[in-house]
């Protein structure tokens, strides 16, 4: 649908409205210190100079992509609105990601500069200041002694800036097996965040940041707060998944993936937090009936499910849930946003009747420009529109295939139901299957692979109990082991794409036609599978080669940051949200699968 949006309007320029409407009013605030607006732009524009500086000092100039390394933070966001404020875009790299993929996205992207928070002389810092110049955003602002002419550097950045440019790339799984980075322009975000209407952001409404920056809800949570005007309020780790330290923080609106929703949907906690909200938007995966029945029995607030891949910038359509539709077998995914357009096909893109499946066609302002240096890839996946005429509307000419399948219910509202490739999501973290099983592969060790999303493992058909489990056959005259295998995964892929699991078979179960019988694919021997797992996360964590079973985590250096940075591996591979203290006191040689599942 057609809605008035500011499109022709860069963020820059609409960051400066809020400045010059709202100047004295807290944007960001984090562990008890805030940042009013006038204080974010006059801090940005002059770290902005600085970038332009640099830029000129090592010969780059025009629209050149700088990476951010860094956790949530004020100097993060500032990062981020400086970046923009000097005409380029950004990419954002976890810093829990392995070395080697952080190195190959800052060479895939041509990253110029590297902005971290802090220089520590750590071994991932020393090689990636090897691949691309690194500064500090402390650094950067050091740099310019005097404040510049702000109004100047408004003129000069409305009038080099244009809608269409980008403004970040950020990086999926990819199908490909390599990484997918998703190109994401000023009028995209716009299109989301600003004149939506499921949100009533305003001035001095509370909105938690509780996303990964690496996760595409993370980009609403900062663009839709300040643009409307609100309090950005960055949430600590050990919050974010605890309804009491959430409510410490007197919130509006938090944007929960939905993992963390069903979390907080549990707690005892949950019955008076969510009834001080105003909205609930959460979104990463199918929602869970039984957690939005129970929120919706004592929530007086709006609660939104939430629908849109990174390549639509993030939610494209939204479900008000009420009471009576809590108790819907499947909550549907909801309608378009402004500005946004939807269409159910068959195989041959031709329009489905109301009630029959098809995959998801989305068009409209908020689709992103395409893959980042990956032609083929786009024109596969974001094609023309073949319901509008070439003389059509401008934003509405192009539409990305979601690869979802979905129906279109009687009301209107959108039903999803699954995918038509390996993609798969676990507690909110889209992962495709096949890369993988494509690193598998470049193990001389490993000739067969099959990757797959159980949820049988702990309990029966337990939604919120998936974990990858990886099935290898070995290369005849070749040894391997479970442990070798994980520890070449980590070297690559991010901590939620190792699987939980890996299960060396002697020979895949084929069934009568000769192709592989998923069904009858073993369960994982658990108690081995499981103490390999946690041991692996604390050696790392730990920074030690080996572990003695009969010492604690506290006996071996464990002390109460390193603990926070296991719960989180420990979320990301068995979603593990809580650890009692008593956990980190016993030996490691009694962990067993039975102790975790009571967690």
């Amino acid at each position: 649908m057609d809605v008035k949006q500011p499109l022709e309007k860069t963020l820059c320029q609409l960051l400066h409205e809020q400045v010059i409407t709202n100047g004295k009013a807290v944007a960001l605030e984090h562990d008890g210190r805030v940042v009013s607006y006038a204080e974010v732009w006059s801090v940005c524009v002059n770290v902005a100079s600085a970038i332009r500086n640099l830029l000129t000092a090592i010969g780059k100039d025009g629209k050149v992509c700088i990476a951010i390394m860094a956790y949530r933070s004020i100097q993060t966001v500032q990062s981020i609105w400086s970046i923009l404020l000097a005409g380029c875009h950004y990419v954002i790299i976890d810093p829990d990601l392995p070395i080697e993929r952080k190195l190959w996205i800052l060479r895939e992207t041509k990253a110029v500069i590297l902005i971290i928070n802090d220089i520590d002389g750590n071994e991932d810092e020393k090689q990636t200041m090897s691949v691309v110049p690194t500064a500090t955003f402390e650094s950067l602002l050091n740099q310019i002694k005097e404040t510049d002419n702000i109004s100047m550097q408004y003129y000069l950045v409305k009038n080099s800036i244009k809608p269409d440019d980008l403004a970040y790339i950020i990086f999926t799984s990819g199908s490909t097996g390599t990484p997918e980075g998703v190109c994401t322009t000023h009028k995209n975000i716009v299109c989301r965040t600003v004149g939506v209407g499921c949100h009533s952001i305003r001035s001095g409404y509370r909105v938690g940041q509780i996303c990964s920056l690496s996760f595409d809800v993370s980009t609403f949570e900062i663009y839709a707060t300040l643009l409307n005007g609100g309090v950005l309020v960055i949430i600590n780790n050990s919050a974010i998944a605890s309804c009491s330290a959430l409510a410490a923080h007197h919130l509006n609106m938090v944007n929960p993936p939905t993992a963390i929703f069903n979390t907080l949907a549990k707690q005892p906690e949950a019955a008076s937090f969510f009834p001080a909200l105003d909205a609930v938007i959460f979104a990463g995966e199918k929602a869970n009936s039984k957690s939005v029945q129970a929120v919706t029995q004592y929530a007086s607030s709006m609660l939104i499910n939430g629908y849109g891949p990174t390549e639509t910038t993030h939610n494209a359509l939204c479900y008000i849930i009420t009471k009576e539709s809590s108790a819907l077998h499947s909550i549907p995914i909801g309608r378009p946003l402004p500005n946004t357009y939807m269409y159910v096909v068959d195989s041959h893109l031709k329009l489905v009747p109301i009630g029959v499946s098809g995959e998801l066609l989305i068009g409209g302002a908020g689709v992103s420009a395409g893959y980042f240096n990956d032609k083929k890839l786009t024109a596969q996946k974001f094609i023309m529109n073949p319901f509008i005429s070439i003389n059509g509307p401008k934003n509405q000419k192009i539409v990305y295939r979601t690869g979802d399948i979905v129906r279109m219910l009687e009301d209107g509202n959108i039903e999803y139901q699954h995918r038509v490739d390996s993609q798969v999501k676990i507690r909110s973290q889209r992962i495709e299957l096949c890369e993988i099983e494509s690193r598998l592969l470049d193990l001389e060790e490993i000739s067969e692979v099959v990757v797959i999303l159980r949820n049988d493992i702990f309990e029966e058909h337990a939604a919120d109990q998936q974990h990858l489990v990886a099935y290898v056959v070995l290369t005849k005259a070749l040894h391997s082991t479970e442990d070798r295998i994980r520890c070449c995964l980590t070297q690559w892929l991010p901590h939620h794409m190792v699987p939980s699991f890996i299960i060396i078979l002697e020979t895949m179960p084929l069934n009568s036609i000769g192709k592989i019988n998923r069904k009858m694919l073993p369960k994982p021997a658990m108690i081995k599978s499981v103490r390999s797992i946690v041991l692996t996360i604390l050696a790392s964590v730990l920074k030690k080669q080996t572990l003695l079973g009969s010492a604690n985590f506290l006996q071996l250096g464990g002390h109460s940051l390193s603990a926070m940075e296991v719960m989180a591996r420990l979320y990301q591979s068995f979603g593990i949200t809580r650890l009692s203290v008593t956990y980190f006191k016993v030996s490691l040689s009694t962990i067993t699968p039975t102790k975790l599942n009571r967690l």
